[in-house]
Order: C-alpha cells, then sequence, then structure tokens
C-alpha cells in the first residue's frame, strides 16, 4: 500500500486527515545507541509514508522510565508518540516501585518494530554442549555455574532466572556494569554462562571462543538455524527484546489505524530488514490487538519470575 491510500484513510474519530503536522517520536535513551537507530528508522519512514515530518526526541534516563513516563501523559492526539522498549513495559513494573506510569493502561499500542532474542552461550571449558547437559552438571554441582549479565533486571538476568526456575537449578547470577565487562570475564573462563543478543555473543561463538546452548525465540532463527531453541529442547523458556510503537491511553482509533498501516507499509523494505538485521533485531510488525496481547504476555510472564527471584532493582 503506498502512501497516498494510507494517508486517505481517516478511519473513525479523525475530524480531518491524520496527520496534518509534525509528529514526534520520543525514544527513551540517548541518541546513537540501538533504540535511537530503530526510532530514527521508524521515523523517516513514517514520514516517507504519511507525508509529515516525524521528528525524534531523545528524552533519556532512569533506563527509559523517564521518556516512557512522558509519552503516558502526552496528549492523546497522535501528535506524541513513543518507540517503547519492551524493559520499560514488561520488567521495570516489578523493579520500582514507585514508577510514574502504568504500561497496561497507560498507552494504547500501534504495532510491533522489531525482536530480538537471547542466546544463552557458554565458555567452552563447561562440559555442557545443550541444555539437558548443563541441567546434570548443574544439579550434580550446586552454585558453581555461574551466568554473567549487563546487570540486575536484565533481559540476559531474567532468561538465566527462568531458565533455572523451569530446569530445577540453581545457577548463580554474576551481574556487572553493561555487557563488555561480563564479556570478558566469560572470554576468560571466570564465568561459565552469559545470555546476550545475537550481535553481542555471534561473532564469538562463530569463532570458537564461546559456544551456543540455546535460543530463546519461539523458533529457530532463520541467519543461525543451527542453534535450537530453549523450547524444542525440552525447557519452557521465551526471552525476546521488543520495540514498538505506542500512544498515549484515548488516542482515536483511526489515528491508531492509520499509524499501524504507515508503520505495515514503511517497514516492509528489505533496505530496513536488512539494517536492522546487522544490529540484531529481525523486523516485526503486528496488528494493534496482537501488539496489545504480546505487551500482556510478556508482562505476566516476567512478573512470575521477579516476583519469585526477588529481584529489586539497584
Amino acid at each position: 500500500m503506498g502512501a497516498a491510500a494510507v494517508c486517505a484513510l481517516p478511519g473513525p474519530g479523525l475530524a480531518a486527515a491524520y496527520p496534518d503536522r509534525p509528529v514526534r517520536v520520543v525514544v527513551a535513551f540517548a541518541a546513537g545507541g540501538g533504540t535511537d537507530l530503530i526510532g530514527r528508522t521508524v521515523a523517516q519512514r513514517l514520514q516517507a509514508v504519511l507525508g509529515q515530518p516525524f521528528v525524534v526526541e531523545n528524552r533519556g534516563g532512569a533506563g527509559g522510565n523517564i521518556g516512557t513516563d512522558l509519552i503516558a501523559k502526552a496528549p492523546a492526539d497522535g501528535y506524541s508518540l513513543l518507540l517503547g522498549y519492551s524493559s520499560n513495559f514488561v520488567i521495570s513494573p516489578f523493579l520500582y516501585d514507585d514508577l510514574a506510569y502504568k504500561p497496561l493502561k497507560d498507552f494504547a499500542p500501534i504495532s510491533l518494530v522489531a525482536t530480538a532474542t537471547n542466546i544463552l552461550a557458554a565458555h567452552p571449558s563447561l562440559p555442557a554442549s545443550n541444555l539437558k547437559e548443563l541441567q546434570a552438571y548443574a544439579k550434580a554441582n550446586p552454585r558453581k555455574a555461574y551466568f554473567g549479565t549487563a546487570g540486575v533486571g536484565t533481559l540476559g538476568h531474567l532468561t538465566g532466572e527462568l531458565f533455572g526456575s523451569v530446569a530445577g537449578v540453581e545457577i548463580v547470577h554474576a551481574p556487572y556494569k553493561g555487557n563488555s565487562a561480563a564479556l570478558t570475564d566469560l572470554l576468560a573462563g571466570r564465568v561459565q554462562l552469559f545470555a546476550g543478543s545475537p550481535a553481542v555473543v555471534m561473532e564469538f561463538v562463530r569463532n570458537g571462543r564461546l559456544k551456543a546452548l540455546a535460543v530463546a525465540s519461539p523458533q529457530r532463527e532463520p541467519g543461525m538455524p543451527e542453534i535450537p531453541t530453549f523450547i524444542e529442547q525440552g525447557f519452557a523458556v521465551e526471552a525476546l527484546a521488543w520495540f514498538g510503537l505506542l500512544a498515549p491511553a484515548g488516542t482515536p482509533a483511526g489515528v491508531i489505524d492509520t499509524l499501524n498501516k504507515a508503520v505495515v507499509t514503511a517497514l516492509d523494505d528489505k533496505e530496513v530488514k536488512e539494517s536492522f538485521a546487522k544490529l540484531g533485531y529481525e523486523v516485526t510488525t503486528s496488528t494493534p490487538a496482537v501488539f496489545a496481547d504480546f505487551i500482556r504476555t510478556d508482562y505476566d510472564r516476567w512478573q512470575k519470575v521477579i516476583k519469585a527471584a526477588g529481584i529489586k532493582a539497584e
């Protein structure tokens, strides 16, 4: 569907064609990171489809919670949008007691934009080449398997906790201040495991410095089909980082519909898919209803894990 066709769909709740002026897209992180690059790509493509400027505004701070709250309280008119990140919707609510926004009530989902899976990688010295062997090792050697992460409450941390719970074993969490420090110790063998994105770990898997035990997506990833999923190895673990476009709750249905169609059109592009793949992300679009269900499922999943493990932000 071309730009003219999308713009010609005013839909219910629209008094005039939308948009008829610039739209701001808040990215709740600093400029230059992966979230920012995704947000700028989406904004640029939406501008091309809908014919009005989509202007990225970086509002970093508090791990993305400040910028997310900004859009929760913005006018529900379609001219303030959020490039949302999964952590702020399905992890932060359970790490922080004083979160200012309500993820399931304060936003109108528009569409998923991109997803990224986690890979559980191990140092070659660990005597396990699959999850059953890891489970057996952890049971025979209590508290001797350590998994390094980029920090408390990160998706890598929760992936490790979920696997430990499902497998009935205790793998000791070793939080670091960022991926680089965790990977340094993993490569040196000071920790045995790490759960991270393909962009972070696959270079080391392919050169033999690490081994991949499982991928946390529902199906094997097309770019690395040799890595089995947690699920096919008998462990009910899914862990996807996701990005999506959202508006404040109460935004007219016609605006949401127009934006959804525009996102689907804008991201159905080989160049966009290739640029996202280089960052370790897969273009993933959806209807607003599917996106809302996706958020709720992820919200329920991580609520259980975080509460069971007693995790709180540091």
